[in-house]
């Protein structure tokens, strides 16, 4: 009896979580105005949380997610990187411009790892900079944690700056619920 309950409550938290992710996205294309003009060339950096608290489903659920999202969203008009971070972030390479197969960005996706600990203001400083190498005027952030940063104030600070400079941050929670202070998730 306890297996099919363990069972039944991670079907449920799974099935929770694609519809909080679906909705994410939703509002991700709202955000970003798909009416804009066809050659307004979006920005977009893809934030992973792969710190210990990640740790089994929450990490498959972004390596899911974050590989669904290469392979379905209309990239003709996207330049995309993808920042894992953790003790400290990376920018996986290449970054992929308008049109650019993402198999080998997919394939370093499936080999995250869950460890370490929370820097989020590493993550945000490395999609910056990611973001600032695309030819891109419109820029997006998609931030996927279930974590609360290392160091608060200079995450908030960083994501201000961002927000003001024009760069829109949307959060995904993870399975277990984010515990990110509510500045850094709105808009």
């Amino acid at each position: 009896m306890e297996r099919w309950f363990s069972a039944l409550r991670y079907g449920i938290v799974g099935a929770l979580a694609c519809a909080l992710a679906t909705l994410v996205a939703e509002i991700f294309v709202q955000v970003m105005d798909p009416s804009a003009a066809a050659d307004d060339a979006l920005a977009v950096a893809l934030l992973i949380d792969t710190s210990g608290s990640m740790t089994g489903l929450p990490i498959q659920e972004v390596q899911s997610a974050s590989i669904r999202f290469l392979r379905t969203w209309d990239r003709s008009q996207t330049h995309l990187a993808v920042i894992p971070f953790s003790d400290s972030a990376r920018l996986l390479r290449p970054i992929l411009q308008p049109g650019q197969e993402a198999q080998r960005v997919t394939a370093q996706i499936e080999e995250f790892a869950a460890t370490g600990s929370t820097s989020m203001a590493d993550g945000l400083r490395k999609a910056q900079q990611a973001l600032n190498e695309m030819a891109a005027p419109r820029k997006a952030i998609m931030l996927f944690t279930d974590g609360e940063p290392n160091n608060t104030v200079p995450t908030l600070l960083r994501a201000e700056a961002m927000r003001r400079a024009g760069t829109v941050i949307v959060r995904r929670h993870g399975v277990r619920g984010s515990r990110i202070p509510d500045p850094v998730g709105r808009q």
